[in-house]
């Protein structure tokens, strides 16, 4: 496989992307890493669950992640979820490269009504998604992509079948925390109408929200070192 990388798209905690070329066609590719703040995540997950007074795993190593994130890629699909085509996959993953923006970018430069329209989308979908039984686990604003109005999910590397009910409220907790700053009524509102229309919504408790911004804070201070 001859790949041409274009720019660099991403450099995260977990991974690092690309836009590259391949075959004449524009492909998104994507490296595991496994590093300090690698562990350092696993680690602030399963205090989570400790917490919550259950112990779920989560995938660690970059061949196991991608492997995850290929079976779930395929499990959303088959449940008719948008997501991106994925190419090939070794010790990095090639899939197709969607046009659109971030659900983040998306929201952070709508107008109110039309982030009020994406966010009962989402709202919806992700309802749908903890009724079957998957969490996203990192179910970030950057997580997701927006195309001709559909929502496209990706970076499943860490999702689950057969999700806890804490897990479920994980993804709520790590969406609410990634809600662009000046958009969060707007936008949190109207995702609670749209997952009330499937099930029935959780009280986010304030000890683990604080907890989980505390934990966000620190890797966006890490992030800088």
């Amino acid at each position: 496989m001859r790949l041409k990388i274009l720019k660099l798209v991403n450099y995260g905690w977990t991974n690092v992307s690309y836009l590259a070329s391949l075959k004449n066609k524009k492909v998104f590719v994507k490296f595991y890493l496994f590093n300090f703040r690698t562990l350092l995540l696993f680690s602030v997950y399963m205090l989570f669950c400790l917490l919550n007074f259950k112990i779920s795993p989560i995938p660690i190593f970059p061949k196991d992640r991608i492997k995850n994130e290929k079976k779930m890629n395929k499990r959303l699909e088959r449940l008719g979820f948008k997501v991106p085509k994925i190419i090939a996959s070794d010790s990095f993953l090639v899939r197709e490269w969607i046009e659109g923006e971030s659900l983040y970018e998306a929201i952070k430069n709508s107008s109110s009504k039309r982030i009020r329209e994406i966010a009962f989308k989402k709202g919806m979908q992700l309802a749908s998604l903890h009724e079957k039984g998957i969490a996203l686990i990192d179910s970030k604003t950057s997580n997701s992509l927006l195309s001709n109005n559909q929502i496209f999910y990706t970076d499943l590397e860490f999702s689950v079948s057969n999700a806890k009910e804490f897990q479920k409220y994980l993804d709520l907790l790590t969406l609410n925390m990634s809600i662009p700053k000046g958009k969060y009524f707007e936008f949190w509102e109207s995702f609670v109408l749209g997952y009330k229309k499937v099930r029935e919504f959780p009280n986010l408790r304030k000890d683990l929200l604080g907890f989980c911004k505390l934990a966000y804070s620190l890797f966006r201070f890490i992030g800088f070192l």
